[in-house]
């Protein structure tokens, strides 16, 4: 929990700087600690559009998708 809040300070400070590769990887270690999150996939899809590429953003899009209505999730929705 409180490297995901570290994680989240990074990404803060990266995304004010504009710089949206180093975001993504703080977003990415964020994703990889807490898989069963859809709002990190979801920031992980507005970066990707940022870089431009719309196929990685609709993928990340579609997982936070997935993750958000799955019932067997350990997460409310």
């Amino acid at each position: 929990l409180v490297t995901l809040r570290m994680l989240n300070n990074v990404k803060g400070v990266l995304a004010g700087r504009g710089d949206w590769v180093q975001a993504l990887e703080a977003v990415d270690l964020q994703c990889a600690l807490a898989p069963a999150q859809p709002h990190f996939e979801v920031e992980r899809g507005e970066l990707w559009l940022r870089l431009g590429s719309v196929g990685s953003a609709r993928r990340a899009f579609e997982r936070a998708l997935a993750l958000a209505t799955d019932p067997g999730s350990a997460e409310p929705h």
